[in-house]
């Protein structure tokens, strides 16, 4: 895998946070009930790009 790609791969909290619209306990309950895969190194979360569009696709309200 390039390295490109893996950083394409992962979303630190900052990014995260603005793609969902919510604050960082939000993304601490998600991650905690097994809706967000994540990495931590160290003190820093990394979020995965593709849980977070499948979570988006999984809450989707389709218009009438």
């Amino acid at each position: 895998m390039k390295e490109e790609q893996l950083l394409n791969d992962w979303a630190n909290e900052a990014i995260a946070m603005r793609n969902l619209n919510c604050k960082k306990s939000t993304l601490y309950y998600l991650r905690k009930n097994g809706k967000l895969t994540y990495s931590k190194i160290g003190r820093k979360v990394f979020y995965s790009i593709s849980s977070i569009n499948k979570l988006l696709d999984e809450n989707r309200i389709n218009a009438i």
